[in-house]
This record gives structure tokens, sequence and C-alpha cells, in this order.
């Protein structure tokens, strides 16, 4: 259920974007299940309501609570669009469902909601944003600083108010407005670079070329705390203004603090240009929709997508080629479990966008997660046809196949993308993966050289010693390595069950019996419905010579469906206990 982030019941306060309040929306329905605020009052003319809509407005209602627990943030909004008809005067509703109009994208519907709302609540923030934007959209820019007088500068308002202000002060030519604006950002020592971007934008579009010129450089200095878009912006500044030097520096110090090989690229295709770029920003409305974009970017960081969903909405509002808006809504609905509206979001990117073929793997993933394997697998297989540069769709291929414990196929994928790997950026994981593929397979010697070229890659690697070791020991191999190879992964990875049984395990073929009880009851303690674990502990039991406590766990172990091959060894262990320890004879 998305949280009710913005209205107290029955209160229309000025909103800004604060944090969950104590009232739910299960408030609101009991509200009208209870009759607290009755169906608006029929005038002369109109007849009252009757039974049957008084009861179906109460069933669109509670329809739309569980399509928000549910999700459906869409659904939620029509039901209570439909409630709304019965029940006009219920202020809290009308405020929520412009909401969810709102961070659903529906910008159009609900402009007549943010109209009601400021009629309620003049201060209210959310609904003239819309209705500034709104303004914006037919390029009335007289209208839109009226609506925006009574947005005022509390919460994200703080940033976007003076900025929009200063956009709309210089297309007026105004130099003392833009100067006034600006003013109103200082204290925000925190965004200085970030801010340094849309102040320098303003002041090129005011012709304040020296002032832009500052701020760029200001923006260049400070890459750490700008996001990657405003970084392509000042790259592009420079380049425009005859500045490589400086565009040079901009893209090399993203490279050195992002390890994405898409936004790498894309910042050095700008450096390899033999002709300056087209603006990125040119327009108005272009830079006002950054600004929104950007403040849907900086609230991104906090727990509700809710807040950063609604500005990245009303910026592709506003600019609807804005490609960078579109990632934005897409993550945020990732980051909700909403992958059907993720996907959906992603494809709304053309193929002509520079984030188009990364975007691709993200809706592979998130076709996975629907369970749409096989549209997974076809799509991954056509990015990896149009980028064979790229080792990323066949490691994603080889995760999709090795999830569904397909391994020869998943081993084969990984081959693919090892091929295509070049000398920087290798990750771990790829070998990591493609050993466990090839163990799971019987190719030991090559799983066994793919475990060790991980921990090349990634000394101590908990998970992969873990791995290695624990194949050794099932070998009956390398045992006092595997044993302190074990003791640095548990060390590193305290509360990991799996990796503290295997450390338990590695003590009982070692026949440190008291060692490996004591370890392997800790293991209990961490994964106590894993069937292996039990069984360990069984085996440890009976070395200990605690027979009907191995008894124990051996029956607990097959009441947890342990692997089919495992059930008739428990059983004969449980019939007649574990052969004589030759040690002890």
């Amino acid at each position: 259920m998305i949280p009710l982030r913005f209205l107290a019941r029955r209160s229309l306060a000025p909103a800004s974007w604060r944090g969950p309040l104590a009232t739910v929306l299960a408030t609101a329905a009991l509200g009208l299940a209870l009759q607290v605020q009755p169906l608006r009052a029929a005038t002369d003319a109109e007849a009252q309501p009757t039974v049957a809509q008084r009861s179906a407005a109460y069933g669109d209602f509670l329809a739309g609570v569980v399509a928000e627990q549910r999700r459906d943030t869409g659904a939620a909004a029509d039901f209570y669009l439909k409630t709304l008809r019965a029940d006009p005067g219920n202020d809290a509703l009308l405020e929520r469902t412009f909401l969810l109009l709102s961070v659903e994208g529906r910008l159009d519907d609900a402009v007549p909601l943010a109209e009601q709302v400021v009629e309620k609540a003049p201060k209210h923030q959310l609904a003239r944003f819309v209705l500034t934007v709104a303004a914006l959209r037919k390029s009335d820019f007289a209208a839109a600083r009226k609506q925006l007088a009574d947005v005022g500068q509390r919460g994200p308002a703080r940033i976007a108010e003076p900025l929009i202000q200063a956009w709309l002060a210089a297309e007026a030519k105004d130099k003392a407005g833009v100067a006034k604006a600006l003013g109103d950002l200082t204290g925000l020592d925190k965004l200085t670079g970030r801010l340094a971007v849309h102040e320098g934008l303003i002041e090129e579009k005011l012709g304040d070329a020296a002032a832009a010129d500052a701020d760029m450089k200001t923006a260049a200095g400070d890459t750490k705390a700008t996001s990657f878009w405003l970084l392509r912006v000042v790259e592009n500044y420079f380049l425009r203004h005859g500045q490589p030097a400086e565009a040079k520096a901009v893209a090399e110090s993203f490279a050195k603090q992002s390890d994405s090989v898409s936004l790498n690229a894309l910042m050095q295709q700008g450096l390899e240009s033999k002709t300056p770029p087209a603006p990125l920003i040119s327009t108005t409305r272009q830079g006002i929709a950054t600004v929104l974009f950007d403040l849907g970017q900086i609230l991104s960081g906090e727990e509700s997508s809710d807040a950063p969903l609604f500005y990245a909405h009303l910026a592709l509002w506003l600019e609807p080629g804005l490609d960078e808006a579109k990632v934005l809504v897409g993550e945020l609905l990732q980051r909700q479990g909403r992958s059907t509206a993720a996907i959906a979001a992603y494809r709304q990117i053309p193929e002509s966008s520079p984030y188009h073929w990364s975007i691709g793997l993200r809706i592979a993933g998130e076709l996975e997660n629907l369970k749409h394997d096989d549209e997974a697998a076809a799509l991954l297989e056509k990015l990896a046809a149009d980028r064979p540069d790229r080792f990323e769709p066949y490691y994603e291929l080889g995760n999709l196949y090795r999830a569904g414990e397909q391994f020869d196929k998943a081993a084969q994928a990984y081959d693919k993308a090892v091929e295509r790997l070049g000398r920087e950026n290798t990750p771990w994981t790829l070998f990591y993966f493609r050993g466990i593929a090839l163990e799971r397979t019987g190719h030991w010697d090559r799983a066994e050289a793919d475990f060790k070229k991980a921990l090349e890659l990634q000394p101590e690697q908990p998970y992969v010693l873990n791995y290695l070791a624990y194949s050794w020991i099932e070998q009956g191999r390398n045992l006092d390595e595997a044993q302190k190879m074990l003791e640095r992964a548990v060390k590193a990875k305290p509360d990991d069950g799996y990796i503290v049984d295997s450390l338990g395990w590695v003590y009982y073929r070692l026949k440190q019996y008291k060692k490996a009880a004591e370890t392997l009851e800790k293991a209990i303690e961490l994964k106590p419905g894993d069937p292996v674990i039990n069984d360990h502990l069984g085996d440890a039991y009976w070395r200990n010579g605690r027979k009907r406590e191995a008894r124990v766990q051996w029956r607990r172990a097959l009441s947890l469906e342990p692997e089919a091959e495992e059930i008739p060894k428990i059983e004969k262990k449980l019939d007649q206990g574990l052969p004589a320890d030759p040690q002890n004879i």
C-alpha cells in the first residue's frame, strides 16, 4: 500500500512532502462507513442519495483501499473518483485522489482536482505545482508566476520555487527578478554544485556569460554531489563554449566515481564530436522540467517513492522528451515492486535515446521477476546481438538460466560473456556464477579455476571462499586449507548460517567433533529450517556420543524436505546410526 504521505483526515493543510502522517487511509474508510461526514447534502433540485447509491460509494471506496494495498494505484484513483461523485465534500478523499492521479502521471485528470483543492486550501503546495506546470504547458508564463506565488518555500519547494521563479524571470528578461529568486537559494551549502548547474543555465538564458561560466566551473568542481544528467549538461556547456579541457575534466571526474560502462561511454561520446553540440537545455520549459526532475532525483533517496514520482511525472508532463525522467520513473516503480508498471515506463524510452539499450537490461530483469523467462531470454539475446562489444546481456542470461537451475545453458551464456570481457571492470561475480554452473554440471576443474579467478578479483570474498572450501570438503581434499578459508569467511559473515555450517562440517571431517557440534549448533540458530544443517548436526551429535539428540536432528532433517537422494541416507542413519569411527577403534 502506498503510504499516506500528504493528507490529514478532513483537513487540507498547505501540503509539502513532509513524510508519513499518523493518519492512515483506513481511518478515512472507517469515517465513510460510520458516516462521520455524510455524503454531500442534496440541493432542492437534487434527489437525496439512495441507500443503493450510498452502498455503491462505500463499495467503491473499499475497492480503492484494496487496490492501494495491492499497489494498483491507478485502479485506486479510479475507484476514489467514483466515490467523490457521491461524496464531493470529502476533503481528505479529494486530496488523496488528486495525489494518486499525480503520482501515477495522470496529470491531465489531476488538474480539475487540483483546482478544487486550492479553492479549499490556497497554499496547497503540490496542487499549486500542478497548476503552475499546467500554465507552463500553455506557455502562459504570467499565469504560471501567479500560481507559483502561492507555492511557498517549504520542504522541497525550498529548492524548486526559487529556481522556477528565476527561469520565469529570465524568460521575461527580468535581471532583478533573477537575482532576487537566486538569492533565496542561500544556505543550501550541501547542494552547491548541483544548484550551480541550474543557476548557470538560467544566467546563460539571461545572457550573463561571466556568471554562467563561473557557476558551471563551480559545478565541475563538485561532481560527487551532482547527478549524471546535470554533469552531461555541464559537459555540454563547456563544449558549446569552446572549453574542451574543462569538458574532459568533468567526464574524467565522473568516470572515477562511476562503474557504469554505458554512462561513461555517453560522457565520452560528447568529447569525441568534431563539432560543437546543440544545447541539451535551451528553453524555459526544458529548464523548469530539469528543475522538477532533479528535485525528484534528490528525493529518490528517501524511503517513500511517492514524492520523487510526483516530481518526475510533473517534469515529463512539461517536457515529454526528457528521457532521464522516464528512467527515474522506472527506477522508482521497480523500488515499489511494480514490475509491470516499471516495464511500461521504461518502454516509453525511444530507440533513439542513448539510454535505450541499457534500459533493455532492466526490462529483462523485470520480465524475469514476472516469471516471463522466455521473453526475458529473447530480449537479452537481442541486446547481445545489438551490442557485440558488451558482456552484460550474456551475463544476465546466465543468471536467468542459473536461477531456473538450467546450469548447462547458464554455463554457455557465461562463456559468451567472458569472451566479451574487456580489461577493465571485470566482475568477480561472473566467474563465481560460472563456477557454480560448471560445478553443478560436473566440470569441476573448470569450476575450481573460476572460483580461484573470482578470489583473485575479489580477495577474501566470503561466498566464494565458502563455495570453494565446501566443494573441497565434499571431495575430501585440501581440508586444512578449507578450514582456514572458512574461518576467514565466518569472520566476515558471522550471521550467515550456511557459511557457519560449512565451517562446522570441515571440523567434522577433520574429526574435531566437539568443535563441530558447537559450530553447527550456531548454524542451526541462524538457519533452523535447513535440512542439510540439521543432518550435519545429527552426525556431529552421534560422534560425540549424543545418540538420542542425533536421531532428533535426523528426524527433523527428514521433516524439512531434503533432496530426494538424501532421504534414504538419513533413513539408514535413523535405523542403524553411523558406522564406527576409525579413530576410536
